[in-house]
């Protein structure tokens, strides 16, 4: 625990400096936001304020961490809803800090430091979790004790590391959903583990968490897979508890996506028209074609090339960790999640999003910790052929570990200064 705290907390200072050495924004969104939602004191850096410089923290730091997409997070956090396409923004991020904020302030400060806060927390849970998860996945495939706890701790020091940076960082929802997906994964790994009948709760909390997780980002909708993937073993298997399970925890997360359909539409339509009368009814769906050109094949143009490149050492980690551990029957179904993920991330949504995106899933860092310790994982019958091979070799791992910490540094930088990609 030591280690990945010395670790975790290296990583988000070396985030926050290049924040500090950046040059200032040259976009002009944050500062009318500023000002808009400046006019209240801050609580919390008022009362630092006999400690620290306050206004050099708001201007080498704070400011610059209003930037992209938080912009519309504390607008709404603050206002609400007022135009069509921000209902593509989860809804329980900023109505958590909604109501967070009507406790203490109205303040965009106040609003920023909440949710660094839970998003940090939030993060370093997940490291925590996904430690506990490999040892319960992968523990009996071990023949050493040791082994198995050095590969999950390593397990959990690549989670602290992850290429997702400063958006696990600042106010985004990359931190609470992946520790809601990591829950999940958790709770569903458990009761399948110990037999699903004497864990039926451990099994409905995991549809609960992946319901939540979709609450503050729609791709956690892909974890349905997983209870299609558990209903086709019990109708294969005809044991009607074991069906009745990944229905139930199914219908849970079918339950959130039905609601964040039906609201916008009962909003708008039918006078809407467009989207209204789309097969779909999702405004989502719609907003994210029309105004962010989001499609199969749309992000395939010269233009977005560098883009492409920004992304493709994760995607390569992503399509090798589906190779790795094809033939793992015990994981079919996360694998599954990630294949489809990998294949949508690649096709049809903005590419350059997956460094960030892609915490919502874990097989990339199942993956490089197997390539640290090759005898993590004995589900490929072609192991030892692949040990051979440069991306399936320790070293491979160590230039993605290093090329992970270059980019969150990198990225960080990029991030304070609003420029691409976010």
């Amino acid at each position: 625990m030591s280690q990945l705290c010395s670790v975790f907390a290296l990583i988000k200072a070396a985030e926050l400096f290049a924040v500090i050495i950046s040059p200032s924004q040259f976009d002009v969104s944050t500062i009318t936001l500023l000002q808009e939602y400046t006019s209240e004191r801050s609580v919390i850096l008022d009362s630092l304020s006999s400690l620290i410089n306050t206004e050099r923290i708001k201007k080498h730091v704070l400011d610059k961490l209003l930037s992209w997409d938080s912009v519309y997070f504390f607008k709404l956090t603050f206002d609400g809803i007022a135009f069509e396409h921000e209902w593509v923004f989860g809804p329980l991020l900023w109505r958590l800090l909604g109501v967070l904020m009507k406790l203490f302030s109205n303040n965009i400060y106040d609003a920023l430091i909440v949710s660094m806060i839970i998003n940090n927390i939030c993060h370093f849970l997940s490291c925590v979790l996904l430690r506990k998860l490999t040892l319960l996945i992968f523990g009996p495939r071990f023949k050493s004790k040791k082994l198995v706890s050095t590969f999950a701790n390593t397990c959990s020091l690549l989670c602290a590391i992850q290429p997702s940076g400063i958006f696990s960082t600042v106010g985004y929802s990359e931190s609470v959903s992946q520790l809601f997906c990591y829950l999940g994964l958790y709770y569903r790994a458990y009761a399948l583990t110990n037999n699903v009948r004497q864990h039926r709760k451990q099994y409905l909390l995991s549809g609960i968490c992946f319901s939540i997780a979709f609450g503050y980002r729609s791709n956690c909708l892909l974890y349905g897979i997983l209870y299609l993937y558990d209903l086709f073993n019990a109708i294969k298997h005809r044991t009607f508890v074991s069906m009745l399970m990944p229905l139930i925890s199914g219908l849970l997360l079918f339950a959130s996506l039905y609601i964040s359909v039906a609201l916008p539409y009962l909003r708008y339509c039918p006078e809407r028209g467009e989207w209204c009368h789309s097969i779909t009814k999702s405004l989502v769906t719609y907003a994210q074609s029309y105004y962010w050109n989001v499609g199969f094949l749309k992000y395939f143009t010269l233009g977005n090339i560098p883009l492409f490149l920004i992304a493709m050492p994760q995607l390569l980690v992503l399509i090798l960790s589906l190779i790795r551990f094809k033939a793992c029957k015990k994981i079919r179904g996360e694998w599954l999640v990630c294949f489809v993920y990998t294949f949508l991330q690649f096709t049809t949504m903005h590419v350059q999003i997956v460094n960030r995106v892609s915490t919502c899933t874990f097989l990339h860092i199942w993956f490089l910790s197997s390539l640290l310790y090759q005898d993590a994982s004995n589900g490929n019958a072609n192991a030892n052929k692949k040990k051979q091979n440069f991306l399936f070799s320790q070293r491979f791992a160590h230039w993605m570990i290093l090329f992970w910490m270059v980019w969150v540094i990198v990225q960080a930088g990029l991030y304070a200064v609003f420029l691409p990609p976010a």
